[in-house]
């Protein structure tokens, strides 16, 4: 009986080291990141977003970036160009499930597909959109967390979510994209901008992280392997 548990035991074990070589062999997820600049400015409204200066969605929706950096199966985004699509709240609104293909471009890798999921709701106050220094502001319902840094400066962030595929047959890659800009202005300045003009113009950059996940299956068969292990050594010390 002992023997005929060593062997169980001895072949859950391998079973999971089989896997874990070659599961990842099987499914080739992009990983690593990249950062962004734009080219020219954007400009933030109260229900969008227009990375090519453009005041309101007509004429070309995107705009002009440069990658400066780039690592890990994104080496080949350095120093080259690509696009950025514009956003709309009313077709692409914050906290909603989205299938946004082609966000952004790479010249580099122009068949690559970044998928916008989703826009992540700021984490500031609308009581704090004011000039105060500390204030960490976010107007109802914008994905902007605008903080006044200075009596003069703040800095304005957002956050995203998506996928990328490369074309081929494996599974999407989870990214996550963060924009934080230095600005001139406080986040009542900005308001204040946005309420005269229609928009609030600055520069924008950004960076994207992408990340490998195993796939469910792989997480569920590895669980079950361990699982079997448990099992199986606390059976060998009731026995022994």
């Amino acid at each position: 009986m002992m023997k005929k548990i060593r062997k169980l035991w001895a072949l859950a074990l391998l079973t999971i080291v089989s896997l874990s070589i070659s599961m990842p062999a099987q499914a080739t997820l992009l990983s690593g990141s990249f950062t962004i600049v734009g080219l020219e400015d954007v400009r933030v409204g109260t229900t969008t977003i227009n990375w090519g200066e453009q005041p309101d969605n007509f004429g070309t929706p995107t705009g002009s970036i440069f990658f400066p950096t780039g690592d890990g199966d994104f080496t080949s985004f350095s120093a080259t160009l690509g696009t950025i699509r514009d956003l709309n709240a009313v077709t692409e609104p914050i906290e909603t499930p989205l299938m946004f293909h082609n966000f952004v471009v790479a010249a580099a890798q122009p068949t690559w597909d970044f998928v916008l999921t989703r826009i992540l709701a700021g984490g500031g106050s609308p009581a704090q959109c004011d000039d105060n220094v500390g204030s960490v502001c976010t107007p109802p319902g914008s994905p902007f967390t605008i903080t006044n840094n200075t009596a003069q400066t703040g800095q304005v962030a957002i956050t995203f979510h998506g996928y990328v595929t490369d074309g081929s047959s494996d599974p999407p890659s989870p990214w996550i994209a963060t924009f934080s800009t230095p600005v001139n202005n406080t986040a009542g300045e900005i308001i204040a901008q946005i309420l005269a003009r229609g928009f609030y113009q600055t520069a924008s950059a950004g960076r994207f992280d992408v990340t490998a996940i195993p796939e469910p299956e792989t997480f569920g068969i590895i669980g079950f392997g361990l699982i079997a292990l448990g099992i199986l050594t606390r059976r060998r010390k009731i026995s022994s």
